[in-house]
């Protein structure tokens, strides 16, 4: 599964430790990181690239996790971002914050809020994880066609040698791969 991870990099310096423990996690439980903006952290970047980046990762990604234990305007908009895109979101906050409007201010199915000290960070990154990992196996979903898309399939279909099934996945495949 491909994870991005979001924080506010306001107090990076006192913060970079627990972010990259949080990075750490992640990868320890077999799954990927969208973009480690982490090993550059220190480095000043250009703010308009590391934006493009970040929304290029939250459109890449699974899933989301943000440390919001700091709060600002970049980090709101990429959580927005990622709700519009219907990703699932754990928003992570340290235990010396309480409630704030940023926690709030997200309603959404997609999200989930839960507080963390240093000892239990691995366990709430995990079953959230773990809650929101799809195996890699194949997988079954039903959709309605119409008279034109199904007489295409079964021409097709007939014409190859292929199930349907094989002939859609083809296709979609192959705009994945077009995109």
């Amino acid at each position: 599964m491909i994870v991005h991870f979001i924080a506010s990099t306001s107090k990076i310096t006192d913060d970079i430790g627990i972010f990259r423990r949080i990075a750490s996690y992640v990868q320890e439980y077999g799954h990927s990181l969208a973009y480690d903006w982490l090993h550059g952290a220190n480095n000043p970047q250009d703010a308009l690239s590391l934006q493009k980046a970040h929304e290029a990762a939250i459109s890449k990604c699974d899933i989301l996790i943000a440390d919001v234990s700091r709060n600002g305007f970049e980090l709101g908009y990429q959580v927005s971002l990622a709700v519009s895109q219907k990703k699932s979101i754990l928003l992570l906050y340290g235990p010396n914050l309480a409630d704030t409007a940023f926690l709030n201010g997200f309603g959404s199915s997609y999200i989930r809020r839960e507080q963390y000290t240093p000892d239990s960070l691995r366990a709430v990154v995990k079953s959230f994880l773990d809650e929101n990992d799809i195996p890699a196996k194949d997988m079954r979903f039903n959709f309605f066609i119409d008279r034109q898309i199904y007489q295409y399939l079964r021409s097709t279909s007939l014409h190859t040698g292929k199930t349907k099934a094989e002939i859609l996945r083809e296709l979609v495949l192959r705009e994945i791969d077009n995109k």
